[in-house]
Order: C-alpha cells, then sequence, then structure tokens
C-alpha cells in the first residue's frame, strides 16, 4: 500500500508555497486530517471512492 501522508505532504510541499503554508501543514498533521474515513454521504466521495483507486489530490494534478 502507498504512503499516501508522505504523497500528499511531498506535494503540498513542492507546490503551495504562499506565506502560512508551513503552519497549515503542521496544524493539518495535528488533525485527523490523514486518518478519518472520507465522507460518504456529502461532496460525491462516495461516487470518487467507487470509481477510482487512487487519493482525491491525484485528480488535482491531472488537471494541472
Amino acid at each position: 500500500m502507498e504512503d499516501y501522508r508522505a504523497q500528499f505532504i511531498d506535494i503540498y510541499n513542492k507546490n503551495v508555497t504562499r506565506p502560512g503554508a508551513d503552519r497549515l501543514l503542521k496544524w493539518l498533521e495535528g488533525t485527523d486530517f490523514f486518518t478519518a474515513p472520507a465522507s460518504t454521504k456529502f461532496h460525491g466521495a462516495s461516487l470518487l471512492a467507487r470509481n477510482h483507486k487512487c487519493p482525491p489530490w491525484e485528480f488535482l494534478k491531472k488537471r494541472s
């Protein structure tokens, strides 16, 4: 299984360069951002999970 946390942090550090980005990442690491399950009721997450077997940020990389 891929280490999605490390992958996210790598992508974040390469692409998010605005002031305060380091504080936001530190805050995210202190929350359940990396471990909480995605919502299946809101935001179409169940559709995303059902049709795609990759993390959501992969779609952002493909769109840019």
